[in-house]
């Protein structure tokens, strides 16, 4: 189990290789649909790694704290739904109506 208020550095430095990997991708117009997944993810990913944790959390705050994480998992969610269909829609648009 990690520290509390402490950065997981291999999570942000993971986050941020896809990031600039996405950016190469979409900059140089090769396979850009998977540089705009890319660049999706590891932007989510790393503004959530980038998150100072909480210290100490007591019963009450711990239901407030899940909730948030759950939040924060339907946000994903719904973010990366929403970035393949975008790809779709851009690169393949007789696959789907849109």
């Amino acid at each position: 189990m990690e520290k509390s208020g402490k950065y997981n550095t291999a999570k942000i430095i993971a986050s941020s290789v896809v990031a600039v990997v996405g950016i190469i991708l979409v900059v140089a117009n090769t396979y850009s649909y998977i540089g705009i997944i890319l660049l999706s993810f590891g932007g989510v990913m790393l503004q959530l790694s980038l998150e100072a944790r909480k210290k100490e959390i007591t019963c009450d705050e711990l239901t407030e704290w899940i909730s948030g994480k759950s939040v924060n998992l339907a946000y994903m969610m719904t973010w990366s739904i929403i970035v393949l269909l975008l790809a779709v829609d851009i690169y393949n648009p007789d696959l789907l109506d849109t």
